[in-house]
């Protein structure tokens, strides 16, 4: 979860505006770890009925992800993907294509948009989108959001153990 202080929620919550993001990059896999699932169960009522599928179904899909707590720095530092999902969808829409890129060696950073259908935080809240139509105020709002991840990443780069180092800035798709 990253927050922005400089602008409002926007999911009309009287708080900065916090939205989330989901990093994927190259790593080896570790003994015991388990995928993780294709998107946040809490979401597959809402995009079960976008694609006209079971909510069971989907919230039963895992991804070839594994959760991971470290960047290898052998193969460092990584080029960057910034993924931006479509209209009323979510950071996890193509989570396939993001996992392909990473394992070709880039860090991919999916983000939720304020036109996301719905969003869970760490908290366990599931906030929806408020926005009804594509604007050119949406459009500046989406830029912001890839600004300031880029903007956050560099500080990772700087300053962060996990991260340091390792990310590509100069490389940024």
């Amino acid at each position: 979860m990253l927050t922005d202080p400089s602008r409002s929620n926007r999911y009309k919550v009287k708080t900065n505006s916090p939205f989330m993001i989901t990093l994927w990059f190259p790593t080896q896999r570790k003994p015991g770890l388990l995928p993780t699932p294709y998107i946040e169960s809490q979401l597959a009522p809402g995009l079960a009925g976008l694609y006209g599928t079971s909510q069971n179904l989907l919230s039963s899909f895992h991804s070839h992800t594994f959760p991971a707590d470290a960047l290898p720095t052998k193969s460092s530092p990584y080029p960057i993907v910034n993924y931006s999902h479509g209209f009323k969808v979510n950071r996890r829409d193509n989570t396939a294509k993001c996992e392909e890129l990473a394992s070709h060696g880039y860090v991919v950073v999916a983000i939720d948009h304020a036109d996301s259908l719905a969003t869970v935080f760490p908290d366990g809240r599931i906030l929806g989108t408020t926005v009804s139509a594509l604007s050119a105020e949406l459009f500046e709002n989406d830029l912001r959001d890839v600004q300031f991840v880029l903007e956050t990443l560099t500080r990772l780069n700087q300053d962060n153990p996990v991260f340091r180092d390792t990310l590509d800035l100069n490389r940024v798709g």
